[in-house]
């Protein structure tokens, strides 16, 4: 593993640990963060704003932002594979191409061009928020509670 993808993956991790932290004090378990509301988190202050400096300044230019976006958002090969899954089913990520659908906010990509490459073709990876990443922790966590298999009364 290279430097930048240590650094990409650390940065990543602690994004899913905030996301989880929030998870975990809405169902009552061991939290990471010793805040009495998870979002009093500075962390998130620090995202949000993160997220409107890269809107303002790179909105319409997304070839090679990803030391950007790794800043505020978490690159989807990182996240685990059961929620890739799982957006496909609830229709965030398309079924052929498992790029994130035009209508579906929080998704951001990042292309760039791959002189390695014999064609020297382009390579799009795709990042989800923060905040975009909790609904689907919230989405799973509400699908896991509601199918669960019900106890058999004896």
């Amino acid at each position: 593993m290279d430097i930048r993808e240590q650094r990409n993956h650390s940065q990543a991790q602690e994004l899913i640990n905030l996301a989880n932290d929030v998870l975990a004090d809405w169902c009552g378990t061991t939290r990471l963060f010793n805040y009495k509301n998870p979002y009093d988190n500075p962390k998130f202050k620090e995202l949000a704003k993160l997220e409107r400096k890269f809107n303002k300044h790179h909105k319409n230019k997304l070839v090679d932002v990803g030391e950007y976006l790794e800043k505020f958002s978490i690159e989807l090969r990182m996240i685990p594979k059961n929620l890739h899954f799982l957006m496909r089913v609830i229709g965030w990520l398309d079924e052929d191409t498992y790029a994130p659908c035009q209508h579906i906010k929080g998704f951001y990509p990042n292309s760039y061009h791959d002189s390695t490459a014999k064609d020297l073709s382009t390579k799009t990876w795709y990042y989800i928020t923060v905040e975009q990443y909790i609904s689907l922790l919230f989405i799973d966590c509400e699908l896991r509670e509601r199918y669960k298999p019900q106890e058999l009364a004896a």
